[in-house]
């Protein structure tokens, strides 16, 4: 920790706090602006939010603490074939798009609000519903568990170890559970926006300011003089290449497992909203991952040797060396640590909050209380919100996996929800028997390949195996049960306009 003070000044804990304070008031902002207790307005924001506003909560949202830290650690172990993960981010929006463009008009006509709102009613089973969500809570929980270990990294430099990883942690969460409580799915949503826009600020300057600071192109030439390391830069196997291809399927119906993701689509106020939000998203979506992999990159140049857990740490070293030898780099590596406590807020926020919803409205809701009031409703999801945050907090973070391999285990499960909701919103004929069938057989192939240890197979990952077998199963098992007057019941509910 001698070695950070020396680079940072009392400035950065200041602007931080400042930054800190700011993100308060818009959970205060977002509280005087709501439309009444309702349950519509607290979660979706009364469906009033543009698509600016949106498309860049959701990017925040997306790009987590993890993305920030993770990225370029993986970059800096995988080398140039990471370059594959502008892909990962644009298959999300590929799969937004599939999973909106159906949704968003069933949504506003049934009247969604959860996950669990469109299983109970699509399939007409409320223990298919407990099961799909439950899959979806483990890819939607290990995302907050990954941005509580991406504050204690963040805690411990930005504080050049002055302020210990629990008070850190502590006025991280506390700051979320502010902005969550008062100001509700609004106060996240704009929270989110303001965050996002310094994330793609800090980017740019990383970009254009850190980066040439560092060696820029000169840096990464050095990496092919040196034997060791220009393998990092060298065309691999086939098998390496399925397992990337096998990463964007991954990431791509993966990403739709978050609680979050379905909270941001069913607030949009109709398909519209979302499809404007791509006038600017695939650019975003682009560059900023790609700026990520340049870092990872400039690291392996930088500091050669780290071991894998070391590299996690790659983004802090080297903003601190661009600190040291820039005026400018000290200015930019601040603005840096700011947007990756915004990456980490945002998510945890977003998190969190999706968390209470689906929990108080799907469980507490529909199987504990089912006459509760909207203010009951909301009231218990603040609780729940509470909890989550004291558990997340308290839990012993000594992490046994990197955070890329926690993208992936959280993938694996949670993506054994999506067959059901994408061939349920799309095909009348899917029913609760396939739904059953093919997210059962699929989730035990994904943890038995994983547990057998057999992460990959041919370099395809157990989840996208189970993933392939689920969608063939849900497919084969529905058509072969299928009833006229079921199908009949589903086109009534897919094929709202």
């Amino acid at each position: 920790m001698a070695e950070a003070a020396a680079v940072w000044g009392v400035d950065l804990p200041i602007v931080i706090a400042i930054y800190l304070i700011v993100i308060m008031y818009i959970g205060y902002y977002s509280y005087r602006r709501r439309i009444g207790v309702t349950v519509k307005d607290f979660f979706m924001a009364s469906k009033l939010l543009g698509y600016v506003v949106l498309g860049i909560g959701l990017f925040a949202t997306i790009a987590s603490g993890n993305t920030f830290v993770g990225y370029s650690a993986k970059a800096y172990r995988a080398g140039l074939y990471f370059l594959v993960a502008p892909a990962f981010y644009v298959s999300i929006l590929v799969g937004l798009m599939i999973l909106g463009a159906k949704l968003i008009p069933i949504a506003l006509r049934r009247g969604y609000v959860t996950p669990g709102d469109f299983f109970k009613d699509r399939f007409g089973s409320r223990s298919l519903m407990l099961f799909l969500i439950a899959l979806m809570f483990w890819g939607t929980f290990v995302q907050f568990f990954e941005q509580s270990i991406a504050m204690g990294y963040i805690g411990e430099v930005t504080s050049a170890g002055y302020i210990p990883y629990a008070v850190s942690a502590a006025i991280f969460m506390a700051v979320v559970l502010f902005v969550m409580l008062l100001g509700g799915f609004r106060g996240t949503a704009l929270a989110n926006f303001i965050m996002g826009t310094v994330m793609i600020a800090a980017m740019l300057g990383v970009l254009f300011g850190i980066i040439p600071i560092l060696g820029g192109a000169n840096a990464l030439a050095s990496l092919a003089n040196n034997a060791k390391l220009a393998a990092k830069l060298a065309p691999q196997s086939p098998t390496f290449a399925y397992g990337w291809a096998s990463t964007i399927v991954l990431v791509m119906f993966g990403v739709l497992c978050y609680y979050q993701i379905w909270m941001f689509v069913v607030a949009a106020k109709d398909f519209k909203t979302l499809r404007r939000q791509y006038i600017f998203t695939p650019a975003i979506y682009t560059v900023v991952p790609t700026i990520f992999v340049i870092m990872g990159l400039i690291g392996l140049a930088v500091f050669p040797g780290l071991s894998k857990m070391e590299s996690e740490r790659i983004v802090p070293l080297l903003v601190n060396e661009a600190a040291r030898r820039s005026a400018v780099g000290y200015v930019l590596g601040e603005l840096t640590y700011v947007s990756v406590i915004s990456a980490t807020l945002s998510t945890a926020a977003a998190v969190i909050f999706a968390l209470g919803m689906v929990l108080s409205k799907d469980i507490y809701a529909k199987f504990i209380n089912p006459a509760a009031s909207e203010r009951r409703i909301i009231n218990v999801s603040r609780v729940i919100m509470v909890l989550l945050a004291i558990l997340g907090y308290v839990i012993v973070m000594t992490p046994k996996f990197t955070l890329w391999r926690w993208v992936e285990l959280k993938f694996e499960v949670g993506m054994q929800a999506v067959p059901p909701l994408l061939l349920g919103l799309y095909i009348p004929w899917v029913n609760a028997k396939g739904a059953w069938a093919g997210s059962v057989i699929g989730f035990i192939i994904a943890v038995g390949l994983a547990l057998s240890g057999h992460v990959k197979i041919y370099g395809i990952h157990a989840g996208v195996i189970g993933f392939i077998v689920n969608l063939l199963i849900v497919l084969l098992v529905s058509y072969l049960t299928r009833k006229p007057e079921e199908v009949e019941a589903a086109s009534k509910i897919i094929m709202a306009r």
